[in-house]
Parts: structure tokens; C-alpha cells; sequence
């Protein structure tokens, strides 16, 4: 009988070789069955796993977002600041040609 708060699992297992002079065959597949305490690594259950690591995505994705919208901004900011100096640039070039006529 299983108890709620465990799960069965089944594994198969090559028998050894045995060692007695009968003629039997010299190993054998056969099912085997445990049962896996919630006491056991997390990585034998990947489903709790992956269940505990999405929180950690989450904030990774909200985090490389604000990253991606600052460094966006300030690459905004700069061409208009590059576009800004080009721009001033020519008018000053330009005047300087009218002054010197």
C-alpha cells in the first residue's frame, strides 16, 4: 500500500552473473520497484525542480528587460546627441564661410 506522500518509480536492473554451477541463464531483466521519499536530491525529482527554478527565470526575464530598456535609451539618447552635434557642426562650418566672405 503507497502512502500519499510518496511515489513509486520503476527501474529495470540487469541481475550478475551467478556464480553457482547450475544451468541457468546468466542474468536477467527484472522490474523493480521503490519508492522515493521527498527526502531525496533534487535531482532525481526534475519536475520540483524545474517547478522551484521558474521564480528565478522570471526575474532574470524582468531583469535583462529593464537592462534592454535602459541600454535602449541611452543609445537613443546618443544618436540624437550625435545628430545634435552634426547638425551644430554644419551651422557653425557654414557660418564661419559667410563670415569670412
Amino acid at each position: 500500500m503507497s502512502r500519499p506522500w510518496k511515489s513509486e518509480v520503476v527501474s529495470f536492473m540487469v541481475l550478475p552473473e551467478r556464480k553457482s554451477g547450475r544451468s541457468t541463464l546468466d542474468s536477467a531483466l527484472y522490474l523493480r520497484r521503490r519508492s522515493v521519499d521527498r527526502s531525496e536530491p533534487m535531482l532525481l525529482r526534475p519536475v520540483s525542480y524545474l517547478l522551484l527554478a521558474v521564480p528565478l527565470l522570471e526575474a532574470i526575464k524582468s531583469t535583462a528587460l529593464v537592462w534592454l530598456a535602459i541600454l535602449s535609451f541611452a543609445s537613443l539618447a546618443f544618436a540624437f546627441t550625435d545628430r545634435f552635434s552634426a547638425i551644430t557642426m554644419l551651422l557653425s562650418s557654414s557660418l564661419d564661410r559667410c563670415c569670412m566672405w
